[in-house]
């Protein structure tokens, strides 16, 4: 049996403890008749008052929550896992992802602070591949802020996308490799290295130059055998390539007359 310890006319949170309870817990445990200072008369262990885990007769929980707690029967839901992750990455510090929304101050619709609320905007999710997307990353999340959208969709929206203009059409880097079958880290390094956007998407992945075979004039012969053949060096032959020069001006203008007139001779090729 517990130590008595008399606390009559303490005051916890906001109970006041009227008198000592006659009779004690079930593990022997002294209790306390508390006036709550909404005006409920409650019995309470007294080491849970000293302890500071009850405050109130229950109203304070209620007052903070705002209400009860919602009954909707969706918290094992893939919508509320992803309704709880926006709260998380927004006001959670402890969250791995909090520097790139609550510390960049991201936030979300105050109505958004109710689950319900948030269904109802956004609905079920389509498929098991979409997740929750800002539609403007300078924005927070609420009402016409977001939407469901696949992976692909999210990495063309991130803050670190790229955007490129090529036949006066403006897209991002991603739907570009995309259009053209190469992969993004590729592309992205073609373009860094200040690639003309037409080579940079129809070269070859993986081929190296000197393989490349070229037919000319009814001839086919691999890059390094044209080189040879023409007197130019491979490594002359690379150079103009990668700075974009046509493959007819690259294979006839003879070494040091970049800037002087050029062959008139109609050569017809292909490359393979």
């Amino acid at each position: 049996m517990s130590k008595f310890i008399d606390i009559t006319g303490q005051i916890f949170g906001r109970l006041v403890v009227l008198r000592m309870a006659e009779e004690r817990s079930t593990e022997g445990k002294a209790r306390c008749v508390c006036q709550c200072s909404c005006g409920n008369i409650v019995t309470v262990d007294s080491q849970h008052l000293r302890r500071g885990s009850t405050r109130s007769c229950g109203c304070l929980r209620l007052e903070t929550n705002k209400g009860p707690r919602p009954i909707h029967g969706m918290h094992k839901s893939p919508e509320y896992k992803a309704w709880a992750a926006m709260k998380s990455r927004c006001t959670n510090p402890k969250t791995v992802s909090y520097h790139r929304y609550g510390g960049r101050g991201i936030s979300y619709d105050p109505r958004w602070g109710k689950f319900e609320n948030f269904f109802s905007a956004m609905g079920p999710r389509p498929s098991p591949q979409h997740t929750l997307e800002r539609v403007d990353n300078s924005k927070g999340y609420g009402p016409g802020f977001c939407v469901w959208a696949t992976r692909k969709e999210q990495s063309r929206n991130t803050s670190t996308n790229h955007l490129l203009t090529y036949n006066e059409i403006t897209q991002p880097l991603a739907a570009w490799a995309e259009e053209f079958g190469i992969q993004y880290d590729t592309l992205h390094g073609r373009i860094e290295r200040n690639w003309e956007p037409s080579q940079a998407f129809t070269k070859p992945v993986g081929q190296r130059l000197s393989k490349v075979k070229i037919t000319l004039n009814g001839k086919t012969r691999s890059l390094k055998i044209w080189c040879r053949e023409l007197g130019i060096s491979l490594n002359t032959m690379q150079a103009r390539i990668r700075l974009g020069w046509p493959i007819e001006r690259a294979l006839t203008e003879p070494v040091g007359q970049s800037h002087g007139k050029r062959s008139e001779k109609k050569i017809h090729f292909n490359l393979q």
